[in-house]
């Protein structure tokens, strides 16, 4: 419970209290049943609570802009957090991306990893 309620008011403390802007939190399963869309990654934001009793010990935060004065706040505070946290220094602030195939794409080539070969190089 405690979990929740500090990484909903990070992300409200994060996010804009313009009325002219829609902002929406969601998680990284919640961007993978989203439709293609373009965004700008606006802000990056990683904290590591490591030495607190929080069960959560990192937040990451990814600020997107998408048209039309949309803003999207992707986090993860479980599972997920280490995986996002890569996402997050591989990606740009201030470079646009097509979400969520990006994510995707990044998720596919980390759960692959390298393929290892039995294979004896030629000499």
């Amino acid at each position: 419970m405690r979990v929740c309620i500090a990484f909903s008011l990070l992300c409200i403390a994060l996010t804009s209290c313009n009325q002219q802007e829609t902002q929406r939190v969601i998680t990284t399963m919640d961007l993978e049943k989203l439709s293609p869309f373009v965004a700008e990654v606006d802000r990056i934001y990683v904290n590591d609570y490591a030495d607190s009793d929080l069960v959560t010990k990192r937040v990451v935060l990814i600020g997107l802009n998408i048209a039309d004065r949309e803003k999207i706040t992707l986090g993860d505070s479980g599972t997920n957090v280490d995986l996002l946290l890569a996402f997050a220094h591989m990606i740009t602030n201030g470079t646009s991306y097509r979400f969520p195939d990006v994510w995707l794409d990044y998720k596919r080539a980390v759960e692959n990893g390298p393929k290892a070969t039995n294979e004896v190089p030629h000499q």
